[in-house]
């Protein structure tokens, strides 16, 4: 192929994808539809493990003033030492977080998934893997500020350094960092959102079109029943949960790394992500980046499950229809 035909192969694929991307066809009122049910599902379902994130937190950063001694026992010394808020420490700037990341993350999966889909009723599974990356790391580059203050919000005690979600984020620009500070550990989360998201999103429309296949109906039907849309959220839950953990150790360490609660620095100064895995296993064993996993595994099913099922239910009761499935060509 000459230079000549190579420029034009080029200028014809971008010109078929620009054309693709101007064909997508929401009106401003549905995409509007899709950012809120996407947005509602999300808090619904953090909010409903907010307790379980705490004790995770804590486990996964090591903290000494929770040294690991199982959940309920942690749950019950936070709830002794500071009350019910304390079960909830990190919530709100957690939910301010989870409103835009759940509803920017679903209404781009529908995007995405429309650029590599074939036709109305199929799409490879590649396709659906990378719509379902793609998403998440949409989300994350909007909203990673806002996880960044959740995570230092949730590892304090007695509010000793920041007294909110506003106060951190005015804290850490102004006098650690700036857009550095507010963006630390974005390294591994954006590593490890591509294969959670992805295998969350083509694990759940995958059990969804073998479902409505073998039942004869079309992916998108609103007869799937509840029960079965938790399982199938669940069951996503955890294959990407168990992925994708270890990464999630290391960005939660390179989130409060410097951070002082009572006279306790929290020191975890690794160059990049592998650096942290790799320092971590070193210094203390496979255990420790698996540390607080079962913990997830406890809390995947109601916040996946809730999150992709209400997210369902949401657009079909707002009248949005959802198209293409998962065909395995």
């Amino acid at each position: 192929m000459g230079e000549g035909e190579a420029s034009t192969s080029t200028g014809s694929m971008s010109g078929d994808a620009r054309a693709k991307i101007q064909s997508y066809g929401p009106t401003k009122l549905v995409i509007a539809k899709q950012l809120l049910c996407g947005g509602i599902a999300g808090c619904v379902a953090k909010t409903s493990i907010a307790p379980l994130e705490r004790v995770k937190i804590l486990f996964q950063v090591n903290s000494p003033n929770y040294p690991y001694t199982g959940v309920m026992s942690t749950l019950t010394r936070i709830l002794t030492r500071e009350g019910l808020n304390g079960l909830y420490k990190g919530n709100m700037s957690n939910i301010a977080r989870v409103f835009p990341y759940a509803a920017i993350q679903f209404a781009s999966f529908d995007f995405y998934k429309f650029l590599f889909t074939r036709s109305d009723q199929a799409i490879s599974i590649t396709g659906n893997f990378w719509a379902g990356a793609m998403a998440g790391a949409t989300a994350v580059v909007f909203t990673y500020p806002l996880d960044m203050t959740r995570a230092r919000l949730a590892v304090q005690v007695h509010n000793t350094q920041y007294k909110g979600l506003l106060d951190a984020l005015y804290v850490m620009w102004t006098k650690e960092g700036g857009f550095r500070a507010l963006y630390r550990g974005m390294g591994p989360t954006m590593v490890g959102i591509f294969p959670y998201a992805g295998i969350n999103f083509l694990s759940y429309d995958t059990l969804k079109y073998l479902y409505t296949t073998r039942k004869g109906a079309p992916e998108g039907d609103h007869s799937i029943p509840t029960m079965y849309r938790l399982a199938f959220g669940s069951f996503a839950g955890l294959i990407g949960q168990t992925v994708t953990y270890p990464l999630d150790v290391v960005r939660r360490r390179m989130q409060i790394n410097g951070l002082r609660i009572d006279n306790v620095a929290f020191e975890y100064n690794y160059k990049n992500t592998i650096d942290g895995l790799l320092t971590v296993y070193r210094r203390e064993g496979l255990k420790m980046l698996y540390r607080g996993l079962h913990i997830n595994y406890i809390k995947v099913v109601p916040l996946v499950s809730l999150s992709f099922t209400i997210n369902d239910l949401l657009r079909s009761w707002m009248g949005i229809s959802s198209s293409g499935g998962v065909s395995r060509h």
